[in-house]
């Protein structure tokens, strides 16, 4: 079976799930795509682990305007043949939290370029691409292979988006320095020491963080 077959087989599956009361919550909710079926992700994985992985396939389903087909693209894609460009040109339809979250945790993360990347995205203006950073940032700390040193370069880069930001964003930046914190004792020692000083702003965002920060690494 080839991409082209691939693709309208799995469009069609998931086009038969869709649920206009599930898509008309996540608009109330404010999480707005172009073209939404309502298909939960539990049946979007399950109707894309047939047909991965697949390059191809993976740049046809992320063409396509619905929600499922992105997703599923993340799911399908081959890590190892995304390139900088590709991670562009995705990342031009992060519009939205759910999409940024299931893009970096299905694929952007496994790329072996992942770190470098989130550390430009995390420099950008656009919330969701810092949000996007943030998480790629968070999800490297979990591989050892990176120095301490290379995570806790983004304590800077928090310090400065932390403040008063948007709840999506707050989320990311916290489990950045969660998962920071929990490399090792160093981390854990440097990431406390950076909290103190953030929860001096005294701002709502930075206590949040802080104190999320805190209960879940202990």
């Amino acid at each position: 079976m080839n991409s082209s077959e691939k693709y309208f087989i799995l469009l069609g599956d998931l086009m038969r799930q869709k649920n206009g009361q599930v898509s008309e919550t996540m608009l109330d909710m404010g999480i707005m795509y172009k073209v939404n079926y309502g298909v939960s992700i539990a049946t979007i994985r399950q109707a894309a682990k047939p047909f991965g992985p697949d390059h191809d396939l993976a740049e046809m389903l992320f063409q396509h305007d619905s929600r499922e087909a992105k997703i599923a693209a993340s799911l399908v894609e081959d890590p190892t043949k995304v390139t900088r460009e590709q991670m562009e040109a995705w990342s031009v339809d992060f519009i939205n939290s759910e999409l940024v979250e299931q893009v970096c945790a299905n694929l952007f993360q496994k790329v072996e370029f992942a770190l470098a990347k989130s550390f430009e995205w995390c420099l950008a203006d656009n919330m969701y691409l810092k949000m996007a950073g943030y998480l790629l940032a968070g999800y490297s700390a979990r591989n050892l292979e990176y120095r301490d040193s290379q995570l806790l370069s983004y304590l800077d880069c928090i310090e400065e988006d932390a403040s008063d930001c948007e709840v999506y964003l707050r989320n990311s930046i916290a489990f950045c320095l969660r998962e920071i914190a929990l490399r090792n004792l160093n981390c854990k020692e440097q990431v406390f020491a950076f909290l103190k000083k953030f929860e001096s702003k005294g701002d709502a965002s930075s206590l949040w963080i802080a104190e999320e920060v805190k209960m879940v690494v202990g």
